[in-house]
């Protein structure tokens, strides 16, 4: 009689421990699909849904929202100059230097395009917004 309760035991030790597993798998999958893959902020997909969510919370409660668009002048002569490589590198410092002038934890940096990207700031008005944008990273420079 003892034997078989402590098979039991084993098994639900052993299932608990599997469902334990794909839990953190499911939720490892779930953080990946909302990254993009080569800046490592928020996706297309991701600011979609979110933005649709915010805008709609905003209509309901009479809050503020406001979106700043960011579009690399020129990216594409740069990408043919310097080549791939050094372009994904740029994406990639923008964007790192775009989540660095967000604090609140409702605020966030998305790719929206190739070379685009948006800063979504729900409760936050037309001056808020324009101080973040001033805080964002600016360059002319014309090489790496």
């Amino acid at each position: 009689m003892f034997a078989p309760g402590v098979v039991v035991c084993l098994l639900i030790w052993e299932v608990n421990l599997l469902y334990r597993r794909l839990f953190d798998a499911h939720t490892s999958l779930l953080r990946i699909s909302v990254r993009d893959g080569l800046t490592g902020i928020y996706n297309r997909a991701y600011f979609d849904e979110q933005y649709r969510k915010e805008l709609e919370r905003a209509k309901r409660t009479h809050a503020l929202l406001s979106l700043i668009l960011i579009d690399i002048d020129h990216f594409k002569r740069y990408n043919d100059a310097f080549g791939h490589l050094r372009g994904d590198a740029c994406l990639a410092a923008v964007a790192s230097a775009l989540a660095g002038v967000v604090r609140r934890p409702a605020d966030f940096v998305a790719r929206y395009g190739g070379e685009e990207f948006v800063i979504v700031l729900p409760d936050t008005d037309l001056r808020g917004a324009s101080e973040i944008a001033e805080r964002a990273p600016r360059s002319h420079a014309t090489e790496p």
